[in-house]
């Protein structure tokens, strides 16, 4: 089951994960790519966890960039899912990451 998490849990959790900023009810990343198709493939990977998981990201595509927000539409926090997907969003920039 999906739960909120409260500030405390998500500041520790995001702790592990630079580049994350937290506002109280949604964290926040840039991802930044080289060329346009990687950041394209990054939207289609992260696009499939999401559907897995039933819990969808708000992103926003730019030339070189993607913006990732995470809050649960429901629940209007962040919750355990939203955590879910930043480990997999993690290890998908571990792969494709490239300064524009």
């Amino acid at each position: 089951m999906n739960e909120l998490l409260s500030k405390k849990e998500v500041k520790i959790l995001l702790s592990d994960h630079s580049g994350w900023t937290y506002n109280g009810n949604r964290i926040k990343r840039e991802v930044l790519f080289e060329h346009y198709m990687d950041s394209i493939e990054f939207v289609n990977s992260l696009a499939i966890k999401a559907e897995n998981l039933d819990h969808h990201p708000n992103l926003s595509i730019g030339y070189c960039n993607i913006i990732v927000e995470l809050t649960s539409h429901d629940l209007g926090g962040v919750t355990v899912d939203c955590l879910e997907l930043v480990k997999y969003i993690e290890l998908l920039i571990s792969g494709l990451y490239k300064k524009c």
